[in-house]
């Protein structure tokens, strides 16, 4: 609550900002111009400027209301098609493979400490029983298991990697990052929160089936992988820092500077926080945490994707669910627990199943979804601002008739009088972009960064699609509202009338 209320009073005094500004508008337009006699004797100048002081004086709410309806549509635009090219990145990001299968050890990750579920109220030795149950299925191959349960799926999978990643429970985030990387909610919870570790040779192997950089490491060495910006961040730091990591027996120094990019599974978006690669010594008789299988189907036969994930998903009882993203969660530690009942799996063990398919599926349709409602809510604005600022236009152009019929009948050329309207119709509408332009440009860098730490490019590459549409729709308006105009008041016109 206290989030919104901050986020709350500088939207107000951005709206009070904006009236005041075009409150004071008028006024300010002639001090200006008056200061300069020769600017403005000269031509029709003196004509254009009063008339637009006193057309902004009495428009101060409608070019207010006009301005935020701008802000808000270069924003929604922004937004709009910067959401939709990253998406299109992240999907070829996070799914380099056809399928991917997770099993995690809740017991093993969290322990008896967490506040989950049924697993603070075990005792020790319920804990230590329930452990060895759930870690001897652990360190059965997921690739046999599933062979076991549908022999023909054998020749459906062309190449399969199967590694764990280890969590021992009394190895956290709090003993090995520096202090002061972390404030407030982030370091309570990253101070408890185990270290999952992966061997490198492990990784290494999935790497080659994802095509992505190897690490490489001495005995003494270690390494960050993640891709969730903000937690990477922090890593980065420990890393620059050359911040020793002791674990048991071992002293650990960082490899480099900056974490890898890159995950184990991934359900679509960049969500891995962080994952320890070490050398394969420093992995002995740790828990496994999580145990991970990566496949690429075989499909030079006549058999399908879509053939093949409905098998894999029967054969691993999950019926016809789609994707499961796996968090801490009471529900999903719940639901784990009776789902491994129904599939023979020890409770606390849960199983997530992600392919390519499912994680294009689920993606096209939020793309779509963002794609529609933002660009319908900014072209609705976008059309709606012009709509207005021509109507006024063009009302005002009508009721100004005699005005420039005197003009012209004190000598006044068609030329001048052309460039006169020209000039009050282009202040009307680019004084109000260009207040809208100002706000949003603290709008894109306040949603920007919100979207960076999501894994995002931010919104920039999205602005020439933006001032793109601006630029076709609202100066199609604004040459639209010239032409009319200068009909009305034309000397053809006129005689006509």
């Amino acid at each position: 609550m206290d989030r919104v209320y901050n986020l709350l009073w500088p939207v107000i005094a951005g709206v009070v900002a904006t009236f005041l500004i075009f409150w004071s508008l008028s006024g300010l337009i002639m001090e200006i111009v008056t200061r300069s006699k020769k600017f403005y004797f000269k031509g029709l100048n003196s004509f254009v400027f009063r008339q637009i002081s006193s057309k902004v004086n009495t428009a101060v709410v409608s070019m207010s209301l006009i301005s935020l309806l701008l802000f808000l549509t270069i924003s929604i635009l922004s937004l709009c098609f910067s959401i939709n090219e990253s998406m299109k990145r992240e999907l070829a990001y996070n799914t380099p493979v056809d399928a991917m299968t997770e099993l995690t050890d809740y017991l093993a990750v969290y322990g008896s400490n967490s506040s989950v579920g049924y697993l603070s109220q075990m005792s020790k030795d319920q804990e230590k029983a329930a452990l060895a149950t759930s870690q001897a299925y652990m360190k059965k191959s997921l690739y046999q298991n599933l062979i076991d349960r549908n022999p023909d799926l054998a020749k459906d999978i062309k190449d399969h990697v199967e590694l764990n990643v280890y969590a021992d429970s009394k190895f956290t985030y709090g003993q090995i990052l520096p202090s002061g990387v972390m404030t407030g909610t982030a370091e309570a919870f990253m101070s408890k929160t185990t270290v999952p570790m992966v061997r490198v040779s492990d990784y290494n192997k999935l790497a080659k089936l994802y095509h992505r950089d190897e690490i490489h490491l001495k005995d003494d060495q270690y390494q960050f992988l993640a891709d969730f910006k903000t937690m990477a961040e922090i890593l980065d730091k420990t890393l620059v820092g050359n911040t020793q990591i002791k674990y048991r027996n071992f002293t650990l120094n960082p490899v480099a500077k900056k974490h890898q990019e890159g995950f184990i599974t991934s359900s679509g978006f960049k969500s891995n926080t962080g994952i320890l690669v070490v050398p394969d010594n420093v992995i002995t008789d740790q828990p496994i945490g999580t145990q991970a299988m990566l496949m690429n189907y075989n499909l030079s036969g006549t058999r399908t994707a879509e053939q093949i994930d409905d098998d894999l998903r029967k054969a691993f009882d999950l019926g016809g669910l789609s994707v499961n993203a796996v968090n801490s969660s009471e529900e999903d530690t719940q639901k784990a627990g009776s789902s491994a009942k129904q599939a023979d799996r020890p409770s606390g063990v849960a199983i997530n199943f992600y392919t390519k398919l499912l994680v294009k599926s689920g993606m096209v349709g939020m793309q779509a979804i963002a794609t529609f409602v933002g660009f319908y809510l900014g072209t609705i604005f976008l059309i709606s601002s012009a709509a207005i600022l021509a109507l006024k236009q063009l009302s005002e152009s009508s009721d100004n008739i005699e005005k420039y019929a005197a003009l012209r009948r004190l000598g006044a050329s068609n030329k001048m009088l052309n460039r006169a309207l020209f000039v009050q119709i282009a202040i009307f509408f680019i004084a109000p972009l260009l207040i809208g332009i100002i706000h949003s440009i603290f709008g894109i860098m306040f949603a920007s960064s919100i979207i960076e730490s999501f894994g995002s490019d931010g919104l920039l590459a999205s602005i020439p699609m933006t001032v793109s549409m601006i630029v076709l729709i609202y100066g199609g308006y604004f040459l639209l509202t010239y032409i009319s105009s200068k009909r009305i008041i034309s000397e053809k016109q006129l005689r006509r009338d």
